[in-house]
């Protein structure tokens, strides 16, 4: 099968926010219909701490570094490590704790967001594998970080092996 190869589309958002060794960003809370992650264990974990989550905002994906992420639990305060790969995605939902928080870079932490607003579905791959049906792809981690492809012509994308790739599915 041959991988699309249109440019990056302009619904398409892709944001990368980096944090210098130490610095902490403040993340606002966010409102919408709150629901309990289901596959990611520290989500899970968070929302057994008393955090909400809903099911919208942005994709965010580790990209480079490490970081501690403190989210504010009815239990108290709740730290989780982030590293390469990590992500707020669970199954097909996105997720973003309903509650602020805040995320601090330890060993120059890059953070991407990507946003779609065609897409109501986004999924993360780790390499190899190969995804279907999908109406774009950004490469988050790896050879080809940076990259996004728009999917109009249905073919499918590979991930290959070292690489993190966000996609998202369509209505």
């Amino acid at each position: 099968m041959k991988e699309p190869t249109k440019a990056k589309a302009t619904s398409i958002k892709v944001n990368y926010i980096k944090f210098n060794n130490g610095e902490t960003v403040r993340c606002a809370a966010t409102s919408g219909v709150a629901t309990e992650p289901a596959l990611n264990t520290k989500l899970v974990k968070q929302a057994r701490h008393g955090v909400t989550f809903v099911a919208n905002g942005p994709v965010r994906i580790v990209a480079q570094g490490e970081g501690v992420k403190q989210v504010n639990a009815l239990s108290g305060p709740s730290d989780y490590f982030m590293s390469v790969g990590d992500h707020n995605v669970d199954g097909v939902e996105v997720l973003t704790p309903a509650a602020s928080h805040t995320i601090t870079g330890t060993a120059d932490l890059v953070i991407c967001e990507i946003e779609d607003e065609r897409c109501d579905k986004f999924q993360v791959f780790t390499g190899p594998a190969a995804v279907s049906g999908a109406a774009f792809i950004h490469y988050a981690v790896g050879s080809r970080q940076l990259m996004t492809i728009e999917n109009s012509d249905g073919s499918t994308f590979f991930v290959d092996a070292g690489e993190t790739a966000v996609v998202g599915f369509a209505a």
